[in-house]
């Protein structure tokens, strides 16, 4: 993958090497994917510090979870440098001694036209002289009113701890038609 970057700053874009291997059998019901990523900025015309960067992600896939017809997604995910975390282009000048990784677990279910989802996450971040640590939960419950119609019900929590300076907080509810 290639981008370009057309925002007149110094860089001059980034280049990207992703590789996975998936559905790979480890229990019943279950596969394990594996996804390696290596990416290279070119802001000046070399392998300055802080123009590359690599990542991995390991995610475990469990079908028909608590036989309650959804799955279950776990992953750890780490990346350095110029990769962010989900192994796409993060920011091409960033420092290679900057990294973070997080752990995600995020089961579904669907029972009927009862449906939903939940997530919990904790990250970690660091850049040179600081770092924060990141945890989120939440959920999602739906329910089908017609084929085409379904009523949400959405709640979520968000909080960052930065090393220096105030926690963040959020809150969100959300209640409505899809």
């Amino acid at each position: 993958y290639k981008t370009d970057d057309n925002s007149g700053s110094t860089t001059n874009g980034e280049a990207r090497v992703h590789a996975q291997l998936y559905d790979i059998p480890v229990n019943p019901g279950g596969k394990l994917r594996l996804v390696g990523s290596y990416s290279h900025g070119d802001s000046h015309g070399g392998l300055a510090k802080g123009e590359q960067g690599w990542g991995a992600t390991l995610e475990h896939v469990q079908e028909n979870f608590l036989g309650l017809g959804g799955g279950n997604h776990v992953w750890l995910q780490y990346a350095s440098g110029s990769l962010d975390l989900n192994q796409g282009f993060g920011n091409p000048a960033a420092d290679t001694d900057s990294d973070g990784w997080r752990i995600v677990d995020s089961p579904t279910f669907q029972v009927g036209a009862w449906g939903g989802q939940g997530i919990v996450l904790y990250q970690h971040n660091k850049v040179p002289g600081t770092s924060s640590d990141q945890y989120s939960i939440g959920g999602r419950v739906s329910y089908a009113i017609s084929k085409n119609i379904k009523w949400l019900t959405e709640i979520g929590y968000a909080q960052k701890n930065p090393a220096q300076g105030s926690s963040e907080n959020l809150t969100k509810i959300t209640l409505g038609p899809a």
